[in-house]
């Protein structure tokens, strides 16, 4: 389970090093506070494929499907496990649709030790920022108000992550992150980039 990232701040500089080189609204720096420690509910920074090319926009955590008619689903659809996403109703259309690339530079889980529960934040080395696996939909409220929503995908630890939780976000490189933007990839292509992240991670004990 990911129930907590961070961004601490915005730089332009950072995603068009990182590969994406996308128009990026100045309105996207200044909610970065929002972002600084975001849990399900809150905006995430979402990369979407779009007919104009990306777009990099806020997305609030916690999936809605488009056929929902209660936006309380997203309560429990803030992650998504890769092994399932093909079948599950909350996801498969998004799977198969509307994938997207979530900018953090950590996210956190917890491990007891000593009785008490200690967060660790896990970062890429060598990388201010990290790509996580996501996907979005857009929902209607019974009003006609439009809403864009996401979900963190997640599988398998790898052997860093694993002695804290058992589950990671769907790390992506930057070959990955072409996959899974691909609309076309086939969905033996997807399911490959979900694999455990096999570089190098940081984990920092009693971050925040």
């Amino acid at each position: 389970m990911c129930a907590k990232v961070r961004l601490t701040r915005i730089d332009k500089n950072w995603l068009r090093d990182f590969g994406f080189p996308l128009p990026i609204p100045d309105s996207v720096g200044e909610l970065a506070i929002r972002w600084e420690k975001a849990f399900p509910g809150q905006p995430l920074p979402g990369v979407i494929p779009e007919r104009e090319g990306l777009t990099l926009q806020p997305l609030r955590w916690g999936l809605i499907p488009s056929w929902s008619k209660d936006m309380k689903i997203g309560r429990h659809c803030f992650n998504a496990r890769a092994e399932t996403i093909a079948e599950k109703p909350a996801f498969r259309a998004a799977f198969r649709r509307r994938r997207c690339v979530l900018v953090v530079d950590a996210w956190f889980e917890w491990a007891t030790i000593d009785g008490a529960k200690v967060e660790h934040a896990f970062q890429v080395a060598g990388s201010p920022l990290v790509s996580l696996a996501g996907l979005w939909e857009s929902w209607k409220s019974p009003e006609g108000e439009e809403l864009r929503t996401c979900t963190i995908v997640t599988t398998a630890a790898n052997d860093v992550a694993r002695p804290i939780h058992d589950r990671m976000p769907a790390v992506l490189d930057r070959e990955a992150r072409e996959v899974w933007l691909d609309p076309d990839a086939p969905a033996d292509a997807l399911h490959g980039v979900l694999a455990p992240f096999d570089g190098e991670l940081v984990v920092t004990r009693g971050a925040s």
